[in-house]
């Protein structure tokens, strides 16, 4: 595994990280527990929590029983439903809530998402700033790519941005996530893989064949321009490249992805040991430019 600063904390993050995601209340506390044991085992130490009850939190606490507390960073989820405020006294009980199933003591982060921040109340922000003050939660961040996070870039409200990043990401997302790193803030890609590229079906069927035949491109350039090369590069599946691609990204803190198998999680981690091929990171200008031009040329 492979590690970069995180922001000016004086703590070092580990390239690939990990959201946690508990849609159950009933779930199982052993298995996410040893979801943790199979990432720190393979050197993630960031872990993101977005918990409904009590197994996630409880479960990722036992698996960090025997590491001292600075080793790990571990993040806290706010999310918020419906239309009422979200209140300052709801956002700290939310917060103890979590701090007490998980014994953290404090928080690395805690990211809110953006349906959360627009519900915030006054006492909800001035609560945020306690938290951070207090050093509860010692970051605060949000989650999202929409005209929430834009709004909250310029007035400079968080430490953190949290949003969706991939090898395709357009004009906007990519100026979005420079002016985030231009105001010093870490920044976090979610989602790296562009599902919709790495299907097999994008490639088309005799170049396939004549992969698995050993044969030769008649023209060497074939599918330049193209995300194709996503499928053609020897020893690389399409998804591998897209995290390598999104980790040599210097904005980038960290990538994460969420998972709760721990095989899974195995071979994610081993891609951050893997240097990109040479060339890959023209092609893939190559490619967003002609996806990007392709409108104005048929206009």
């Amino acid at each position: 595994m492979r590690f970069r600063s995180f922001g000016r904390s004086g703590k070092v993050v580990s390239a690939i990280s990990l959201l946690l995601r508990e849609t159950e209340v009933g779930s199982n506390l052993a298995a996410w527990r040893a979801t943790a044991i199979s990432a720190l085992e393979n050197g993630i130490n960031f872990f993101e929590l977005s918990a409904q009850g009590d197994a996630l939190p409880m479960g990722v606490a036992a698996a960090l029983d025997t590491l001292e507390r600075h080793l790990v960073l571990l993040g806290w989820r706010v999310h918020h439903q419906g239309r009422l405020p979200l209140t300052g006294r709801n956002l700290m009980a939310n917060v103890q809530d979590g701090l007490r199933k998980t014994r953290a003591g404090y928080f690395d982060t805690l990211m809110l998402e953006e349906h959360a921040y627009n519900c915030l109340n006054d006492e909800g922000h001035k609560c945020l700033a306690e938290l951070k003050t207090a050093g509860i939660c010692t970051r605060i961040g949000i989650v999202g790519e929409g005209a929430t996070v834009d709004r909250c870039l310029k007035v400079g409200s968080f430490d953190l941005l949290s949003t969706s990043c991939d090898m395709t990401s357009d004009a906007q997302t990519r100026r979005r996530v420079r002016d985030a790193s231009d105001q010093d803030l870490i920044v976090i890609a979610r989602n790296p893989i562009p599902m919709d590229l790495i299907k097999s079906s994008q490639v088309p069927l005799t170049r396939r064949i004549g992969q698995v035949l050993g044969m030769v491109p008649k023209h060497s350039l074939a599918g330049a321009g193209t995300f194709q090369f996503l499928h053609t590069t020897p020893e690389w599946t399409a998804a591998d490249l897209c995290l390598a691609y999104l980790m040599t990204e210097p904005s980038m803190a960290t990538v994460m992805f969420e998972a709760d198998n721990p095989e899974t999680i195995a071979n994610w981690a081993s891609i951050a040991d893997r240097d990109l091929p040479a060339g890959i990171s023209a092609q893939v200008e190559m490619a967003r430019f002609a996806e990007e031009d392709r409108p104005q040329r048929r206009a």
